[in-house]
């Protein structure tokens, strides 16, 4: 549900492309300023969004709320226990002019909740924090920065120092991210806001983004560096074997293809394994609306049990 007015308030979804080069559908900043100035005319915009997410969201976001807050039962200790917080308003900082729509808030009770962290680095919470709810079927990795900024103006409005995104994604995969509130990025948050206001204040448009190779940024500053920096030696490291054992197969695999072309075969039989080197032939395609193919053949390589 959304309260925010956009005539008068920036809602927390919509604060990423102040921060990003632009967010997650292509919007950039200065669509957000046209969607508030559109706003105070009374024109409703809705094409700097995809709509198709929006209403794929608005569909489960039910079902999933329900899903992640069993979840998150799960996780609880003893004596401690999460009560779902349905919000009836939007919370704000007037400052600011922000205001956030959360999809529903968690107030954990008796103790503190820690939410095995998929990027590493456990923490504890506790008190009541913002639960957001996202679909994604593009990706099973982590959620997207733009998902980031939104709990964190969530966060901030509501005065929460935790928070929790819930994400449905591809493969159907639902996974929870805790994240602590981020202070340097709530500075940011507040420094980008209060330009953008003074941008509509005064009617000054955004400068149009050049096309520039993207900037580098720094994540020293992450909490989780130490997490970081090991996933990056682990890649290293298991794309080292990758490599290995790719020219280990390689090399088996030009024997065991030489022992079968020796012996004129496609199927052979060694102990307790097959061995299938047959031709695949694809039949000639007649011309169409792309031109005719001619008839081809390779061989597919395999290795199975035998049963």
């Amino acid at each position: 549900m959304k309260w925010s007015d956009d005539s008068v308030e920036l809602g927390a979804s919509k604060v990423a492309p102040l921060i990003l080069d632009q967010g997650a559908f292509g919007t950039v900043a200065e669509d957000i300023r046209q969607l508030v100035l559109n706003a105070k005319k009374g024109l409703k915009s809705s094409t700097y969004f995809n709509k198709a997410a929006i209403e794929r969201g608005n569909r489960l976001e039910p079902a999933l709320k329900i899903w992640a807050m069993d979840e998150l039962q799960s996780m609880c200790g003893p004596n401690v226990m999460v009560n779902g917080i349905e919000p009836e308003d939007a919370d704000r900082l007037p400052e600011y002019k922000l205001a956030a729509s959360c999809d529903h808030k968690v107030l954990i009770v008796g103790g503190e909740l820690t939410v095995p962290n998929p990027m590493g680095d456990d923490f504890a919470m506790k008190g009541e924090i913002p639960l957001e709810i996202k679909t994604d079927g593009t990706s099973d990795g982590p959620p997207k920065y733009d998902y980031i900024i939104q709990l964190n103006v969530q966060m901030k409005c509501m005065g929460a120092d935790f928070g929790v995104i819930a994400v449905l994604s591809k493969g159907l995969k639902f996974t929870l991210y805790p994240y602590k509130r981020d202070k340097e990025l709530c500075k940011l948050i507040e420094e980008r806001v209060t330009d953008f206001w003074h941008r509509v204040k005064h009617n000054i448009p955004y400068p149009e983004k050049k096309d520039s190779k993207p900037e580098t940024i720094n994540l020293d500053r992450l909490n989780s560096k130490k997490s970081v920096l090991d996933c990056i030696d682990n890649y290293h490291k298991c794309e080292s074997e990758v490599d290995k054992w790719t020219e280990e197969k390689t090399n088996a695999k030009n024997v065991l293809v030489g022992v079968l072309e020796a012996h004129n075969a496609q199927y052979a039989e060694i102990g307790d394994y097959k061995i299938n080197y047959p031709v695949v032939e694809r039949k000639a395609t007649p011309e169409k609306t792309v031109p005719a193919k001619p008839a081809t053949q390779h061989r597919r390589f395999s290795i199975e049990v035998r049963k």
